[in-house]
Formats: structure tokens, C-alpha cells, sequence
């Protein structure tokens, strides 16, 4: 099972920008669970992941990360780094 985790910031533009995408086109995927965290608010998980940089997208196959994506991308590189990573 994956699930993508998105990593980001209220006060990040590049962040807004990648949330933008996200709920304007939607999360095409129905199988993969899309988990939003405020850095500012998961120091926990935050450092669980050795967050650095944002925006951040991990992907976990089994909660194991596979795959990290840092900085912006648009909408469609984003879904199909995605689809790369998951075979979906």
C-alpha cells in the first residue's frame, strides 16, 4: 500500500502554490492516502523524516519511504513522479 506524504508551510509560496495545484486538479489517485503536515506544527514528524527542505513529498510503500521529492513541481510532474514511484 503507498501513501505520499506532503510536507509544507503556511508561510512557504512554493508550498501554496503545490496545495493550489493539488485542490484545484484534485488527487487523481484513489489508492493513495495524500497526508498534508505544517512543518511548524509535526516537529515529530518533522524530524522523523529529517525534513530539510519544503515542499517535501514522501512516498512510503508499506510505510517505508521509497521515494522524496523536494521543491516545487508543477501539477503534472508531480502526478507523474508519482506514478513513476507506484506503478499506478
Amino acid at each position: 500500500m503507498y501513501k505520499v506524504l506532503k510536507f509544507s508551510a503556511t508561510w512557504c509560496a512554493p508550498c501554496k502554490k503545490s496545495t493550489n495545484d493539488i485542490e484545484t486538479n484534485g488527487w487523481p489517485f484513489e489508492n493513495i492516502e495524500l497526508t498534508h503536515y505544517d512543518v511548524e506544527n509535526n516537529d515529530e514528524v518533522v524530524d522523523a523524516y529529517g525534513v530539510m527542505n519544503i515542499p517535501l513529498f514522501v512516498i512510503l510503500k508499506d510505510s517505508v519511504e521509497i521515494a522524496r521529492k523536494v521543491g516545487y513541481s508543477t501539477y503534472t510532474d508531480l502526478i507523474d513522479w508519482v506514478k513513476q514511484n507506484t506503478q499506478e
